[in-house]
């Protein structure tokens, strides 16, 4: 008789969650997208796949489904669009939605930052951190970018052939702690720092739950070791930004009565100085951000720069036309210091920079999650659906940009830009939240460019192939292989 129960039981529930699968394959079938199976939806096609077999599924999708497509996980809806005018529509009104499930993995470090804050949280922040980017802050950020970028050079000297991505990994990490902590951490050549270290392991962990589905959920990835590993590693990192804070708070106070004191700026500065409604931000206020920048501001730079490399590599004639304007703003003198002038001068690289973004954006998917039923473009998308707006495909998107799959900085010309939507260009995102630091991330990458390229001739280690992890992060799978040869 327990049987019979438990058997009626089962099928109620079964009957009960296939009607509730019904109304949510109801609720999208007006939008294309490959077939749905019963219960699974899309689910199988995804078994077993790498995170680069998702970029080949997803260029194959859209040219049989369109840039407008609907993806089931069981009861999971997504919605991948890839065409400005969608997007445009779709990011209009931020009030609709919220950050993507995606984003919770990074909470753990970053509480709610500026990536992951909404509503009045986020626009109290982003009006107070705004003057961190101010151009005579900028300035004393390219001065750290230059002497970074000098220790770098240094690195790479009397190396024919090198993975590039993790010096650049180390060269980030270092321009990020002094720019947003105002502390040097001194990563390039202090290898065996623990801040450094739970930098690379937090991110690493950060990048498998995303990747292996089953630790996504907190009871798998808390017997799986993981989240005591986790803990290990913010109990170092926040345990360093916090004892930042308690030093620059000092350091401050003690400048305020010695006001002949001149010390550089950093966000952490300026967090602290800063307050909300007449009150001033706790230290887990502070941290939040701090944590939120040392996130954002290495991994997503490291990749820009590596990628820039790598294509500048595979470009001779690019390669050549970029020296040329190097010797046009510095001469032949490779220790002159870069400025903030010298920098903003360096426009064909700004162009080299932005075809490279375009093709391997750091960040190829931005993900957000509907809070109420809304029309895109005339098309009704579902609330609590998973919207992926999806840089990395609208880069190769023939509709948008004349020969996609070819390295053409001059598509980035002002007047050939002129005539497109200012959303066909997401590599900084868009709209109200976009990317605060992308002037900072345009010098940075400048800086170490050129440096680059004023002492070495790159170009691709023969037989390397480049392979791609696209989380939240776009990483090179095994890194990116450089041949170089002194000047």
């Amino acid at each position: 008789m327990d049987y019979y129960y438990l058997a009626t039981a089962i099928l109620v529930a079964i009957i009960y969650y296939y009607r509730k699968y019904m109304k949510i394959v109801e609720s999208v079938k007006h939008i294309p997208g490959p077939p749905i199976l019963p219960f699974v939806g899309n689910a199988l096609k995804f078994i077993g796949k790498t995170p680069s077999d998702l970029v080949t599924m997803g260029e194959e999708m859209i040219e049989k489904y369109g840039h407008f497509i609907r993806i089931l996980l069981g009861p999971k809806i997504i919605i991948v669009m890839s065409t400005p005018e969608d997007i445009e529509s779709f990011l209009v009104d931020g009030k609709t939605m919220e950050k993507s499930e995606e984003y919770e993995y990074t909470k753990d470090w970053i509480g709610e930052g500026l990536i992951t804050s909404t509503g009045q949280k986020w626009f109290s922040r982003r009006k107070i951190i705004t003057p961190a980017f101010h151009f005579g802050i900028l300035q004393s950020f390219v001065d750290t970018f230059d002497c970074n970028g000098d220790i770098f050079v240094e690195k790479l000297k009397n190396r024919q052939s090198i993975d590039i991505f993790p010096f650049v990994v180390l060269y980030a990490l270092d321009n990020i702690c002094e720019s947003a902590m105002g502390t040097k951490i001194k990563a390039q050549s202090n290898l065996n720092s623990d801040y450094v270290k739970a930098v690379e392991e937090i991110t690493k962990l950060i990048t498998r739950r995303h990747l292996i589905l089953p630790l996504r959920n907190d009871f798998v990835f808390k017997i799986t070791g993981f989240q005591a590993k986790q803990k290990k590693l913010l109990k170092t990192l926040h345990g360093f930004t916090d004892s930042v804070i308690i030093a620059r708070r000092d350091e401050i106070i003690k400048n305020i009565n010695n006001s002949g004191t001149n010390v550089k700026s950093s966000l952490i500065d300026i967090l602290l100085k800063s307050s909300i409604d007449g009150k001033p931000l706790s230290n887990l206020d502070i941290r939040e951000e701090v944590d939120t920048f040392m996130f954002a501001g290495h991994d997503t730079v490291s990749s820009a720069i590596s990628f820039t490399l790598y294509n500048i590599a595979r470009n001779a004639e690019i390669q050549r036309k970029l020296f040329e304007e190097l010797c046009q703003v510095f001469g032949d003198d490779k220790q002159r210091p870069h400025t903030l002038k010298d920098l903003n001068e360096l426009r064909y690289m700004e162009l080299v920079i932005k075809e490279s973004l375009r093709i391997l954006p750091p960040v190829p998917f931005i993900g957000r999650k509907l809070k109420k039923d809304t029309v895109v473009n005339g098309k009704l998308l579902p609330n609590g659906a998973d919207v992926v707006i999806a840089p990395l495909l609208m880069g190769q998107n023939s509709s948008i940009w004349k020969d996609p799959l070819s390295f053409i900085p001059e598509r980035f010309e002002l007047d050939n830009m002129s005539t497109l939507s200012p959303f066909s260009f997401m590599s900084f995102s868009a709209g109200q939240r976009n990317c605060i630091g992308q002037k900072y991330a345009m010098l940075e990458m400048k800086s170490l460019v050129s440096k680059v390229l004023m002492n070495f001739e790159i170009e691709v280690e023969p037989g390397f192939k480049l392979g791609l992890k696209p989380v939240i992060v776009l990483k090179p799978t095994g890194g990116i292989k450089l041949r170089l040869k002194d000047k």
